[in-house]
């Protein structure tokens, strides 16, 4: 090694032999990933609940909600309306959607849906970055957790992807985790008077809070929006409204 450090041939030769470890260290090539824009943008559920059948609804048309629910001509049960199929942690928040979305409904998602791939990486085990952010003002910027692919048992094998579940689940995890006490002080002296306001009560008394007690009625899933440049980089920022 020292020999081939001390002239222009020697170091050529390194530089050779380590693109050659490279090429023998990646295999055979494969096709370009590309990230899409926006994931799971068609989906409303509360962050701050489990990604279960019955919390995580996709909008839809009104008319296919009332197709696919149709029931028999004899059967007098009325049918569920739209009111009482929302989910609600926050007062207002199911009235703030279908003022937000008119003409639509809300059709409830069932395990196979939640386990349907979202995301294909082919055969690549990639992992995607998700911004998910720390209040409901952004005063406080973003938070990130790193997911790596997981093999999925309904494709060919070899393939990699992500599962609607298994991204809905990573958030869900973040804002159910619990503040420490020095991150309770330090998101009230960093976030202002809102933040402080949200928090002090629970604080004083020394309850638990969680990250998702510092978004408030801003809870709302509103889809991944991809913010890295590049379509093969998969780096996205949580959307929420109230």
């Amino acid at each position: 090694m020292a020999l081939k450090l001390r002239s222009k041939a020697g170091r050529k030769k390194l530089v050779l032999e380590m693109k050659a470890k490279e090429s023998k260290s990646r295999g055979p090539p494969q096709a370009p990933f590309t990230a899409p824009i926006t994931l799971l943008d068609e989906i409303t559920w509360s962050v701050t609940t489990p990604p279960n059948p019955g919390s995580v609804f996709r909008k839809c048309q009104l008319s296919d909600v009332q197709d696919s629910s149709a029931m028999d001509i004899d059967d007098p049960e009325p049918m569920p309306s739209f009111e009482t199929q929302l989910p609600c942690q926050h007062p207002g928040w199911h009235s703030s959607l279908a003022s937000q979305c008119p003409g639509q409904g809300l059709a409830p998602m069932v395990d196979a849906d939640l386990d349907e791939i979202v995301l294909k990486t082919g055969s690549s085990a990639m992992s995607i970055i998700l911004l998910l952010p720390v209040d409901d003002r952004g005063t406080l910027s973003c938070s990130s957790t790193t997911l790596k692919a997981t093999q999925a048992a309904t494709l060919a094998a070899g393939v990699s992807g992500f599962t609607c579940r298994q991204l809905l689940s990573a958030v869900h995890q973040h804002y159910s985790e619990e503040l420490s006490p020095s991150e309770q002080m330090e998101a009230m002296t960093k976030g202002g008077p809102h933040v402080r306001r949200a928090l002090q009560v629970a604080f004083q008394s020394m309850a638990a809070i969680t990250r998702g007690d510092l978004l408030g009625a801003r809870c709302s899933f509103e889809g991944l929006l991809r913010c890295s440049r590049g379509g093969g980089a998969a780096v996205y920022e949580l959307k929420l409204e109230s």
